[in-house]
């Protein structure tokens, strides 16, 4: 630097550093509200899939293949349950996919007892009494 200023290379290189800072700082800043957006959508199909799996615990959602929205929830997020017999007799797989706006698939799979003739009847596995559709098992499908 002489006593009268910078020069022109010490300022263009300057500028360079400054501007590929803010392009940094920038797609740091579209990174984390991208990731803001997905964990928000998460948690609201985290809740619709909750209220689904309640609906048919309560026996309000028959356990039967089936598919629609959620008037009364939010706009644009849809469901759809498949319903098929696991590998084990007397035991159905329950897969329920939640849609989010984004077309992003959120799924939740459980396993429960098929319904029975007789409801109380003693299963072979435990030698208790088991309700018709009462989960045995679940698991989280990530997508």
């Amino acid at each position: 630097m002489s006593s009268r200023g910078f020069t022109l290379v010490e300022v263009l290189v300057a500028v360079v550093l400054l501007a590929v800072g803010i392009a940094g700082v920038h797609a740091a800043i579209a990174a984390c509200t991208g990731a803001l957006g997905r964990a928000d959508e998460y948690e609201v199909a985290a809740g619709l899939a909750q209220q689904k799996m309640t609906e048919m615990w309560a026996g309000v959602l028959p356990l039967a293949d089936d598919e629609g929205d959620f008037p009364e929830g939010p706009e644009g997020y849809l469901w759809r349950l498949e319903v098929a017999d696991a590998e084990r007799e007397g035991v159905q797989e329950v897969l329920l996919t939640i849609t989010a706006p984004s077309s992003r698939e959120y799924r939740v799979a459980t396993l429960v007892l098929a319904p029975q003739e007789t409801a109380g009847e003693v299963t072979e596995e435990t030698g208790t009494a088991a309700a018709p559709g009462r989960a045995v098992a679940k698991r989280v499908v990530p997508r």
